[in-house]
């Protein structure tokens, strides 16, 4: 018998449900701190996104710089503009020559 809650589920990946969920949970959050440019939500993101913990002046910074884009929408109301700001995100930290986060 089978313990895991996947079990028969393909192409599941935890961790990225979990930082879709953690987005559209925390979105306003998020939204103010990256704003501001600092807050504890945004170091938990960028723990999600794979960033070391002396990387996360560096992605604080990005957000900050690229809030109009990010957050053109004011509610992830659904799962799909979640998706699309991990995506924008997800770009921005590989363009970003200071980052190395694995997301």
């Amino acid at each position: 018998a089978s313990t895991s809650g996947t079990s028969g589920c393909n192409n599941w990946d935890y961790s990225a449900e979990m930082r879709r969920e953690f987005i559209q949970t925390q979105w306003a959050l998020l939204r103010e701190e990256s704003s501001r440019g600092g807050g504890g939500h945004l170091a938990v993101l960028s723990d999600m996104m794979g960033c070391l913990q002396a990387e996360h002046t560096e992605f604080r910074r990005m957000l900050k710089k690229h809030y109009p884009e990010l957050f053109a929408k004011s509610l992830p109301s659904e799962p799909k503009q979640s998706e699309r700001f991990l995506e924008q995100v997800g770009v921005l930290v590989k363009e970003n020559i200071n980052l190395s986060c694995s997301s």
